[in-house]
């Protein structure tokens, strides 16, 4: 009963954000344009392709727990207000169904991922760690965390160039050159992944983290989720002791060395796996953010950054 609810509310929202993506007529003066994204990340992918033209803002602080935001009514009003809102979609930002369905009328929005398909993830949640019905940011569509891999950017990039030109179809020449110039970026940083993949030998290419985070990455460049310190996509999630266990046998069966948490983790879980394991831990993933070394970076950089940190496994 309780999948059959969570299909039928997806689907209400799916129908809230489609009645919310009719644009706006187009303002005659650019400079009074507000284009707001969700997250950091996303306002720099938006940035490359509004360019000179439109200045994009952020809601979300960088550096902020994404999974944890709640919006404030500041936060509302400035969604509310802003010509164009960008998300993320593909039920990442699970606060926002209640924003659409008190104002689906009044918002113009666009979803980076939309027409991007959900990797297959197993549902291996125990009974005693079944989602209560109070946990709005366990993201029951499936893992939206399409743009670990630089590749499904490549979508994100077009879906928010068709948002921009329909908001303002006079910079169509400029949204467009500036698409392509970063999918380009996008293929370039693409082949530099794999370069630096292919230092780590295929048997090392085993992956635990903190949440299911990376599987898109892992599914395109040949690595292997052996198991994450939470159980799902969301680092809202928790952990049975059952999937703790479960976790502890599964580093000692594979021999992991290595657990990556995020910059913004609570690290105590991944300290308990260490005591019992012996196991490293890295905590300077950042698959959230634009946070590198304290200083706010690039989509581009900051998933160099991850990639680098992952050669530790050779």
């Amino acid at each position: 009963m309780k999948n059959v609810r969570n299909i039928v509310a997806s689907l209400f929202i799916s129908v809230l954000l489609t009645a919310c993506a009719t644009v706006s007529p187009a303002k005659t003066n650019i400079a009074d344009l507000k284009v707001l994204a969700a997250e950091s990340l996303i306002a720099d992918i938006a940035q490359n392709i509004a360019g000179d033209r439109i200045v994009i803002q952020t809601l979300i602080p960088d550096g902020y727990e994404t999974h944890s935001f709640q919006p404030t009514p500041q936060d509302v009003s400035s969604i509310l207000k802003s010509d164009l809102f960008i998300m993320n979609g593909g039920g990442y930002e699970g606060w926002m169904s209640e924003v659409t369905a008190a104002n689906a009328t009044e918002i113009n929005l666009v979803e980076a991922s939309h027409g991007l398909e959900f990797r297959h993830v197993v549902d291996d949640h125990s009974a005693e760690n079944e989602p209560s019905a109070t946990d709005e940011h366990l993201h029951e569509l499936g893992d939206p965390h399409f743009w670990t891999d630089p590749n499904n950017v490549i979508k994100y990039a077009e879906n928010i160039r068709d948002a921009l030109i329909a908001l303002d179809p006079e910079g169509k020449s400029t949204y467009e050159q500036n698409t392509i110039a970063y999918i380009k970026e996008l293929n370039d940083l693409d082949i530099w992944i794999k370069d630096q993949v292919n230092v780590i030998p295929a048997e090392k290419r085993i992956i635990i983290t903190n949440h299911d985070e990376l599987g898109y990455f892992a599914d395109h460049y040949g690595f292997e989720v052996v198991g994450t310190l939470l159980e799902g996509t969301s680092s809202e999630s928790s952990a049975s002791s059952q999937h703790i266990v479960d976790l502890i046998n599964t580093i000692k069966e594979h021999q992991v060395n290595v657990v990556f948490i995020e910059l913004v983790d609570d690290p105590a879980l991944a300290a308990q796996i260490q005591e019992e394991t012996g196991i490293r831990i890295i905590n300077e993933l950042n698959t959230h953010s634009l946070m590198v070394d304290g200083k706010t970076t690039s989509y581009i950089e900051v998933t160099k950054n991850n990639v680098l940190l992952l050669t530790e496994l050779k």
